[in-house]
């Protein structure tokens, strides 16, 4: 990657779509408040607060979606090229421009997807306890574990997509330059199918393991009626985190295809790619 490009893009990306999508988060954040009637308001403030989030919502829609297609659109054009002449390679600017477009704007999309997990993410990391023990325990235990379940995942799975649609582009434009579109519907298609796949399997994965918890909560109660929750879940083991080690597993597989796909980019980018 090129430092002074990555820079450059990524500071573009942030003046363009960081502030709007703040203003939602935190339009977003005040309406849910009103909502739990931790904030009165009249009726027809919070219509309007809830209109204003609307708008603000579709509004970053809009900006993710249109960065995006300038982002790619520019990346396979002759300019990126001619602009950023010798010694770059290929790879080199597709990925300086790529990588911090395509994180960015999962960010965004993830505090479109799960404005309410960010807000207790937030709430919890700066949440103060008289109890000391309860810090370094279940608000720690409750951190890691909304982290896997929500946000992070979220987060893994919208930069996966992205650069999987980055290798689906680079792929189209690889071979015969008078089949982009075919090459390009048959690469999403053949990627879609192998994390459908992959998908599948993780799927039964939970659902057997949720089973097999369920069965040892419901074995846990019926021996010691009166449980504390500490007490269940060391009754249970390894077993009672089933949900939180498969959340690890899937994020470390994401992180795994992330790599490969980045790699398949750079190589395929810098033997094959036809500029347009």
């Amino acid at each position: 990657m090129n430092g002074k490009l990555t820079l450059e893009t990524t500071k573009k990306l942030l003046l363009t779509n960081i502030p709007l999508v703040l203003i939602y988060f935190i339009f977003q954040t005040v309406a849910n408040f009103a909502g739990n009637e931790l904030i009165k308001l009249p009726i027809y403030a919070e219509s309007a607060l809830q209109l204003i989030t609307l708008v603000l919502g579709a509004l970053c829609i809009a900006a993710i979606i249109i960065s995006l297609l300038k982002t790619f659109i520019d990346l396979f054009s002759e300019k990126s090229y001619k602009y950023y002449s010798l010694p770059y390679k290929k790879s080199e600017i597709i990925l300086s421009k790529a990588i911090p477009a395509i994180i960015i704007e999962s960010l965004m999309v993830v505090i479109l997807l799960d404005p309410a997990g960010i807000q207790y993410l937030i709430q919890i990391s700066f949440e103060k306890t008289q109890n000391s023990a309860i810090t370094g325990g279940w608000l720690k235990d409750e951190w890691i574990s909304r982290l896997l379940n929500s946000s992070a995942r979220t987060l893994m799975i919208v930069v996966t997509i992205g650069f999987l649609i980055l290798l689906a582009f680079i792929i189209s434009r690889s071979f015969d330059p008078s089949k982009k579109i075919i090459n390009l519907l048959l690469a999403i298609i053949v990627e879609a199918l192998v994390n459908f796949i992959l998908y599948i399997v993780v799927v039964n994965v939970s659902s057997g393991y949720s089973l097999k918890y369920e069965s040892a909560v419901q074995k846990a109660v019926m021996a010691a009626p009166i449980l504390t929750a500490k007490e269940l879940y060391a009754s249970i083991g390894l077993l009672a985190y089933y949900n939180e080690i498969l959340s690890a597993v899937i994020i470390s597989i994401m992180i795994i295809e992330i790599i490969c796909l980045i790699i398949a980019s750079k190589k395929l980018a810098d033997k094959k790619l036809n500029v347009v």
